[in-house]
């Protein structure tokens, strides 16, 4: 039980830790900050150096599945699911990630900061840029269902790790599609997987604390 504790506190300083760098470059990006622009001018010159049809199409296809249609209907499909299989405690955990980190932080901070998007995109978007929704939306979305099929489901540990590599490569692709498509800065895609991280992290420590509650030891 003192391993589930210190679990739940080293989640809680993870949240922090992810918000405070999220809060940093938000600073750095409303700030105008050089080293934004080095961290962004950097990135671009890695992803985009070298555009391709073949490329645009591959990332055109990949970057529907971090978009806002595709999230918000996979996390109603898997929140009936966990309600139904799982019960509310593990489908509040999950849709409660998911509207943190996929829409009330990212659309909230976009409509604070209104950073306009790049120029000349592979793609038509409209909105703002900082943070990245599809960055945001992915990591919190894919990093919460692989850690409740982890926790909750798997039980052999080649399937967890098997499953979180995937997960952390997909959500990886989806970031590097957003800065290839032009429709975002790098500094953006950044600050929305720190939201994911700072979001799934803050809701798995207080639903662990919950849990841990209803023992009478605790």
């Amino acid at each position: 039980m003192k391993s589930t504790k210190t679990s739940i506190y080293l989640l809680f300083l993870l949240s922090a830790l992810a918000f405070a760098a999220f809060g940093i470059i938000w600073w750095g990006v409303s700030q105008n900050a050089d080293w934004i622009h080095a961290l962004d001018n950097w990135g671009i010159q890695l992803i985009r150096s070298n555009i391709t049809e073949t490329a645009t199409s591959f990332f055109h296809t990949v970057t529907f599945f971090g978009g806002t249609v595709f999230l918000t209907l996979a996390s109603i499909l898997v929140f009936v699911i966990f309600l139904w299989k799982k019960g509310w405690s593990i489908a509040l955990w999950f849709g409660g990630t998911a509207l943190l980190g996929e829409l009330v932080i990212p659309q909230v901070v976009k409509h604070i900061v209104m950073r306009p998007r790049p120029e000349n995109p592979l793609i038509n978007v409209s909105g703002y840029s900082f943070p990245s929704g599809h960055s945001a939306g992915s990591t919190t979305f894919y990093g919460i269902l692989v850690i409740i099929l982890c926790l909750i489901i798997f039980k052999k540990a080649a399937w967890k790790w098997l499953s979180a590599v995937i997960a952390c490569l997909w959500i990886l692709t989806i970031m590097v599609s957003r800065v290839y498509l032009g429709v975002h800065y790098p500094s953006d895609v950044l600050a929305g997987c720190l939201v994911g991280i700072g979001s799934i992290s803050l809701t798995t420590a207080i639903y662990l604390r919950t849990q841990t509650k209803k023992l009478p030891f605790m």
